[in-house]
């Protein structure tokens, strides 16, 4: 074993405990290990002091390299190592500031660790907080998931009622476009049938009715009564008396009316059977109330009486009654100077229409829009051509008007002979018109004016 205070030369170089502890080196230059160096047992009496002052500097930092070399000095007391310890005249360079600049970097590197693992520390705990903190919203969302569902349930119970509700609508819809279409359908068929009954009732009734005419003939008794009206005065028999009867009206009620049945009326055109609609004698009826009494020549007549120039109605009903043949006839007395259809006035115009003051005397039509019948006129002398829709119906007279033709009346019509007149209506088919009758002059009543004395108007 060597003496450790035997004299030897040692030198140590740079001493960085970081990467290599064996920097120490002897004189033949092979290293020594640092143990060595720092074991107690070997170190010289110089070293020891350096130690000692060392420590008195950085108490904390020697304090942990003791530790450390202290163990390896217990690792390394076995007797082959005595003889590797440092010689009592070895030579220390000043290890005093590297010693400390390693035990700064090793605390340093130490702090570095400790806030390495804080932060981990700290990092670990945030997530262990979120995780609890998460947990909790878990656990309440848990506590809440009842509600939650009782709410969500109620939404969609909400939503199916909407959805059954949307569907039951879309059903009643249908249903009530069906059951419009059907009612439709069922009310033109009805209808339809109603129709096709009523005509078969009408014409079983029109059948019973004829046949019951037909007996009351045999009878003597159609007419008679409102239960067997007749269908027209033409159907009462000719050889019963004229007077009233219960004729049917086109409306299919049963209304009295005057029927005359002598073999000839109207001048003997035709053979009885005519409903009068009108027969007065102004010399002992009263005018009507558009008219004005007028005495000519000692006898009471209707004139117009009013100025200026125009025309007055006056209506007579057929009582609804169907017919196409109208007779009749008109007495009238010339007043003044009438023109017939002369256009000797402003009130008359160049080309009258048959709703304009077309004629002086009277005019007969029936119907809206007017239809022509028959025209009495009134002149001194053969009148100008008619307008269109007189043509040939209508008479021209003098003096007493429309009472016949003599050799003094230079108006009276080469066609037609009054007193009476007759009319086969134009096509289409009867009428149950009332007939209107107009009093015109175109001229005040200073100069021309026409007194009404009789009327007679009858239909069939």
């Amino acid at each position: 074993m060597a003496d450790p205070n035997a004299s030897a030369s040692y030198t140590y170089d740079s001493v960085d405990l970081t990467k290599n502890r064996s920097h120490p080196v002897n004189d033949s230059g092979s290293a020594m290990p640092l143990y060595n160096v720092l074991d107690r047992s070997v170190r010289p009496k110089a070293v020891q002091e350096k130690r000692e002052e060392f420590q008195a500097e950085s108490e904390y930092s020697m304090v942990t390299a003791e530790n450390m070399y202290s163990t390896d000095t217990q690792k390394n007391s076995s007797p082959r190592n005595e003889a590797k310890a440092i010689p009592s005249n070895i030579i220390v360079d000043k290890p005093k500031s590297k010693l400390v600049v390693i035990s700064r970097m090793k605390f340093a590197c130490i702090l570095v660790a400790i806030a390495v693992v804080a932060i981990i520390t700290l990092v670990c705990l945030a997530v262990v907080f979120a995780e609890v903190a998460n947990l909790k919203r878990q656990t309440g969302s848990v506590k809440q998931s009842p509600a939650t569902q009782v709410e969500s349930q109620l939404q969609q119970s909400i939503l199916d009622q909407n959805a059954i509700i949307q569907q039951l609508n879309i059903t009643l819809e249908s249903t009530l476009y069906t059951y419009e279409t059907l009612t439709n359908k069922l009310n033109t068929s009805i209808t339809a049938l109603s129709h096709r009954l009523m005509n078969q009732i009408m014409s079983e009734t029109g059948t019973i009715r004829d046949d019951l005419e037909r007996l009351s003939q045999n009878f003597g008794s159609v007419g008679q009564n409102a239960l067997y009206p007749a269908s027209s005065c033409a159907a009462i028999p000719l050889s019963s008396p004229s007077g009233y009867y219960w004729v049917r009206a086109s409306n299919g009620s049963a209304v009295s009316v005057y029927c005359d049945t002598s073999p000839r009326p109207c001048g003997g055109v035709i053979a009885g059977g005519w409903m009068r609609v009108a027969k007065l004698n102004f010399t002992t009826n009263s005018c009507p109330s558009n008219l004005t009494q007028r005495t000519v020549s000692g006898i009471r007549t209707c004139a117009r009486g009013e100025d200026p120039g125009g025309c007055s109605q006056i209506r007579y009903s057929t009582a609804n009654i169907h017919y196409s043949r109208v007779c009749g006839r008109i007495k009238a007395h010339e007043v003044g100077n009438p023109d017939a259809f002369g256009d000797h006035s402003e009130i008359r115009p160049p080309s009258p229409d048959i709703d304009d003051n077309y004629v002086d005397g009277v005019s007969l039509t029936h119907g809206d829009p007017r239809e022509h019948i028959w025209t009495f006129a009134a002149g001194r002398s053969q009148p100008s051509a008619s307008p269109s829709f007189v043509g040939d119906d209508y008479f021209c007279g003098t003096g007493i008007l429309w009472d016949g033709c003599s050799d003094s009346n230079a108006c009276c019509s080469l066609i037609n002979t009054p007193p009476w007149f007759y009319k086969q209506l134009p096509q289409p088919g009867p009428t149950s018109d009332d007939i209107e009758m107009r009093v015109c002059r175109d001229e005040p009543v200073t100069n021309e004016d026409i007194a009404i004395e009789i009327i007679e108007l009858y239909v069939q």
